[in-house]
């Protein structure tokens, strides 16, 4: 009787010859360049740890610590809690309870820090030992537009110069705790922020960046001791 050929299963017979390494020769080659490389890696880094075998490129850096200065872009809410802080050369002090106006994009702002002292108002569930309060009120003198100076423009520094943690008063009472609002020209608005003070000494310096609505940076600071 003859046999009949088909093409189909020598070619699937010589496929699962291949893959199973019936060619004991070149699957043991193939198997001992493998294990050559595996040796030189181990070899090299004996303790098995991922990232030593990287490049130096690949591998991970540590971020150097630096004092941040006082023209780093949206640098309010950006500088971490006891972050150091260095001023600007041109920063100008201003006096407590004393209107400041300064140039915003299209028009003046008029700038007073009512009051920056410690109090013993807490919001629900956020203690804090010492919590200094900034009671402050700006106008908007020539702006077309409305402007609002929030939590980001302001940063409270201790006796070291280091930036402290903002304190957040309850929004639920709006008369107690007033709240940043935009104002058209001619209208003004008085708000209130909140920083915990941890350092011992009551000495502390509130910094203003008016980075948002300047086109050249505006930095103001005031220097007190808080009571």
């Amino acid at each position: 009787m003859a046999h009949k050929y088909y093409p189909w299963v020598a070619a699937a017979l010589v496929s699962v010859m291949l893959f199973t390494g019936c060619g004991k020769k070149g699957g043991d080659t193939a198997s001992t360049g493998s294990g050559a490389a595996t040796k030189s890696m181990d070899e090299n880094n004996p303790a098995g740890n991922a990232e030593d075998s990287l490049p130096d490129y690949l591998k991970e850096k540590p971020i150097a610590d630096a004092p941040t200065s006082g023209s780093d872009p949206a640098e309010g809410l950006n500088v971490l809690p006891g972050t150091d802080v260095k001023l600007d050369d041109d920063a100008k002090e201003v006096k407590v309870d004393k209107a400041e106006t300064y140039n915003s994009n299209t028009g003046d702002v008029e700038l007073t820090i009512n009051s920056i002292e410690l109090t013993d108002i807490r919001s629900p569930g956020q203690d804090a030992d010492k919590v200094v309060r900034v009671t402050y009120t700006y106008k908007n003198i020539g702006r077309p537009d409305a402007i609002m100076l929030g939590n980001y423009s302001f940063k409270l520094l201790d006796s070291k110069g280091k930036a402290c943690t903002e304190y957040f008063f309850d929004t639920n009472d709006p008369e107690l705790n007033p709240q940043a609002m935009p104002v058209e020209k001619g209208d003004s608005c008085t708000a209130v922020l909140g920083y915990i003070l941890t350092d011992p000494s009551n000495d502390v310096t509130l910094v203003f960046d008016d980075l948002t609505h300047s086109p050249v940076e505006t930095e103001l600071y005031w220097r007190v001791t808080v009571k």
